[in-house]
């Protein structure tokens, strides 16, 4: 319709080009949505109420490591309540877009710390919390008495524990930290 031609013959078959290889992602996910809506439809057309105690099914969420101790235990306690056949599966969270993983099912969930994971048009993010910045301070730091807030210029000074759940550059507080020319010192790292 346009004389963008998607395919070129070669010797060996037919090739995409350039143009056909920058829809495949907008097609895919166009693919996933279409998919999707099919599905609803078809399940809306039945009018079987949905019954969480009942049914059977694996839920699916990515998850920051940060998160298993603190958020993921309470979940699964509500879960084995409210839907005791269900399973839960949890996948460590990569910085990356999870979209079509969430337009086409594969994933249910995605939980992201510090708001930098890509959004696209088939997601719906809400915020669940903000936190405030916690520092953790042995009772042989000069930090642990007396101090409600500290300087950045006093945390900076001390020597640091980093868990690993991403490497340093990529993590929400260090990238920032390296935006204003500042770098924490770290003196030991575990991996979670």
């Amino acid at each position: 319709m346009f004389s963008d031609p998607l395919f070129v013959r070669t010797g060996s078959g037919m090739l995409p080009t350039a143009r056909a290889q920058s829809l495949e992602r907008s097609l895919s996910l166009l693919k996933a949505l279409l998919a999707a809506e099919l599905e609803t439809d078809r399940v809306s057309a039945t009018e079987v109420p949905f019954e969480p105690g009942e049914s059977v099914r694996d839920v699916r969420i990515v998850s920051p490591g940060a998160l298993e101790l603190s958020l993921l235990p309470t979940l699964a306690t509500m879960l084995r309540a409210r839907a005791p056949q269900w399973s839960l599966t949890i996948e460590p969270f990569e910085r990356r877009s999870y979209e079509t993983d969430l337009a086409t099912g594969r994933v249910d969930f995605v939980l992201s710390v510090g708001g930098t994971t890509p959004i696209g048009q088939l997601v719906d993010a809400d915020v669940l919390w903000e936190d405030e910045f916690v520092v953790l301070a042995g009772p042989r730091s000069v930090l642990h008495e007396g101090f409600d807030r500290i300087s950045t210029e006093l945390y900076l000074a001390q020597q640091h524990i980093y868990p690993l759940p991403w490497p340093t550059s990529q993590n929400y507080l260090d990238v920032e930290l390296a935006r204003a020319g500042r770098h924490r010192k770290i003196a030991f790292s575990v991996p979670s």
